[in-house]
């Protein structure tokens, strides 16, 4: 099993630069950019390696880096909207004109 203490920077946005130390059998390794893997990341030529994940989920700095997507609208969406307002609105018009005519007069 595989123990180790890993003091680290806090989860940030900054994709340049990782600050950190792992204390393992009491000896201090440094992490720092060159011993790390963003997320999405392939290692490639190796047998074998050993991994830790540190920040995980909305916590990793791809994730804080993104900002929010801005929801995308095509022409036909946008004139699907305009095209049921207008329904809705004459709908609402008619009614309200109906309403004031009054009750029907039954013959």
């Amino acid at each position: 099993m595989f123990s180790a203490e890993v003091e680290c920077e806090p989860p940030n946005n900054v994709l340049s630069k990782f600050e950190g130390a792992m204390k393992w059998r009491n000896e201090s390794y440094s992490l720092d950019n060159d011993k790390v893997l963003l997320r999405g990341c392939v290692l490639r030529n190796t047998d074998w390696c050993f991994g830790l994940v540190l920040f995980a989920g909305r916590d990793t700095k791809l994730m804080m880096n993104g900002g929010k997507a801005k929801f995308k609208r095509t022409r036909i969406d946008e004139l699907t909207n305009v095209l049921i307002i207008g329904v809705s609105n004459q709908s609402v018009n008619q009614y309200v004109e109906f309403r004031q005519q009054g009750p029907y007069k039954q013959k």
